[in-house]
């Protein structure tokens, strides 16, 4: 009986041996799949994924891996592309816009001619009103220039009425004064330069009393040019 037993034995261990030569997963002695703890199939060395099949009863088990999703175009990035492109063009519009604006406003300052009038008193460096609001005009303009304005002279001049020296003194004077009220309004004080040159530049004769007023004058420059006369 033993005898038999054993043969019985090493018949079912030949024949599972036989059978994982044979297939590509295991077999018992029922020729039922071996299956692990998960419940998948064991494997044999022979193993083949084309009889994986036949392991979980006809159907191959596979892992479903979701297919990407189509990239729909839908024009966002071009339109994207787009709109930066035009917020660029209308900066780039708006700071030439404002470039040209300040240079028309120095084209038209340079045309302007203040009028004529009591800007001082009689042989006094003391502005009138009616000279200040010559000159908060012109500091209205002069702030829409903003960066623009590199500077501003201020040159005083005189008739030939009276001593030289006096003349001389008062044209320094009243270039002082105009800077000095220029500077209460805002406008920076390194930018602007007074000069006083008395009756050393006539711009019409001194031998008539509209010549000596002609001569009688306040000339402010922006950025060199003369631009307006204080009388």
């Amino acid at each position: 009986m033993k005898k038999t037993a054993l043969a019985i034995t090493l018949s079912t261990l030949a024949f599972g041996v036989a059978q994982a030569h044979e297939s590509s997963h295991w077999k018992n002695s029922s020729g039922e799949f071996v299956k692990n703890a998960s419940g998948d199939c064991v494997q044999t060395i022979n193993h083949d994924a084309a009889d994986d099949a036949e392991c979980h009863g006809g159907a191959v088990v596979k892992r479903q891996i979701p297919a990407p999703a189509p990239v729909v175009d839908d024009g966002m990035a071009a339109k994207k592309k787009a709109m930066e492109a035009a917020a660029r063009q209308r900066a780039q519009a708006a700071k030439a816009a404002m470039k040209k604006k300040q240079q028309a406003l120095l084209t038209g300052l340079k045309k302007i001619s203040l009028a004529s009038g009591a800007s001082f008193n009689t042989g006094s460096a003391n502005l009138s009103n009616a000279g200040k609001a010559e000159l908060d005009s012109l500091v209205v303009k002069l702030n829409k220039v903003g960066n623009g304005l590199k500077s501003v002279i201020v040159e005083g001049h005189t008739d030939s009425s009276g001593p030289a020296s006096f003349n001389q003194n008062l044209s320094q004077k009243r270039s002082d004064a105009v800077k000095a009220y220029l500077v209460s309004k805002g406008i920076a004080s390194n930018k602007i330069i007074p000069k006083g040159y008395g009756e050393s530049q006539p711009i019409a004769t001194n031998d008539t009393v509209a010549g000596r007023a002609k001569n009688r004058r306040v000339e402010i420059k922006v950025d060199g040019d003369i631009v307006e006369a204080v009388q």
